[in-house]
């Protein structure tokens, strides 16, 4: 959505504390899948941490 031209930024919200640690993991994944002609999907980076696929999304949903 657009206000007078420029982009509505997401309002702020928090973030919990093990959703900010999880980010820098998903970083590192997507850097990996990045030189590789891999597509990047939620299973993808839950398998390749551990994680539920659910939780990679709320994650990313939430920032």
């Amino acid at each position: 959505m657009l206000i007078d031209g420029e982009p509505k930024l997401k309002e702020l919200t928090s973030v919990s504390v093990p959703t900010v640690r999880r980010l820098p993991l998903y970083m590192t994944i997507l850097k990996e899948i990045e030189s590789s002609s891999e597509h990047v999907s939620s299973t993808l980076i839950a398998d390749r941490l551990g994680l539920e696929q659910i939780q990679v999304r709320k994650d990313l949903a939430g920032i």
